[in-house]
């Protein structure tokens, strides 16, 4: 695994060569449906992805808001945000419109990506604000996956990504005041889901089960980035049912 890493020292290098060196194997599987995502479709999804944010004006830094569901498409937002050398934003979906108007204003956010379930309590934000974002709508199984809903801005041209760059930005529970913003480069994640696959000896032929929010550290590191780093599969039902 060291060896891979020191190939695919970004998100946009590991998605590259695992889609490459998987090919058709299922990277999700979501069980209601029996739908299958190949790696191969994620990774041109997520460059059809990396295309529509520039397209949007979206460059190195900026800050993606993601508010949706536990989707195979969420990955597609979640790794071609960072990919492009932009900054993944995973907000949980369970906040009401104020933690929500805060955690937006904070993280400086210059698009947010959403399913049109969401679209109620964004309204209630822009209330709260008295000011809109850019909003895209990212529908499940969309085949063309164009981002909807967000007005063109001038596009941005393609970087160098480095392993240092920020990747993510997470915000805390918030016990004892407001949420606070946590800045995770790539090789943050990249290393810390390799600590996870010797911790937990995670192999190519290996099926794991998500039943965290994808907005959560614990299931994109043990699931997503892992998942991806390995080379295993992703079984991804829409919400655990006990």
């Amino acid at each position: 695994m060291a060896s891979l890493l020191e190939k695919c020292k970004t998100i946009g290098e590991l998605v590259d060569f695992q889609s490459k060196k998987y090919g058709d194997k299922p990277f999700f599987i979501v069980p209601e449906t029996g739908r299958l995502v190949t790696f191969r479709q994620v990774g041109e999804c997520i460059n059809r992805i990396t295309d529509s944010l520039r397209q949007q004006g979206i460059g190195k830094g900026d800050k993606v808001s993601i508010i949706m569901p536990n989707i195979p498409e969420y990955a597609y937002i979640f790794f071609g945000a960072m990919k492009m050398g932009a900054v993944a934003n995973p907000i949980n979906t369970h906040l009401q419109a104020p933690e929500l108007q805060y955690i937006l204003e904070h993280a400086e956010g210059k698009i947010v990506v959403t399913t049109p379930d969401f679209m109620p309590l964004l309204e209630e934000v822009w209330q709260l604000r008295g000011k809109t974002l850019p909003v895209a709508i990212l529908n499940e199984g969309d085949e063309d996956l164009h981002l909807q809903q967000a007005k063109p801005g001038t596009p941005s041209s393609p970087v160098q990504v480095s392993p240092d760059d920020e990747a993510e930005l997470l915000y805390t529970t918030g016990t004892t005041g407001r949420p606070k913003g946590v800045l995770l480069t790539h090789s943050n994640l990249l290393y810390e889901a390799q600590f996870i696959i010797d911790g937990h000896s995670l192999t190519e032929n290996d099926r794991c089960l998500c039943l965290l929010p994808f907005f959560h550290i614990n299931a994109q590191l043990v699931n997503l980035v892992s998942g991806l780093l390995a080379g295993s599969s992703i079984v991804l039902p829409h919400r655990f049912s006990a």
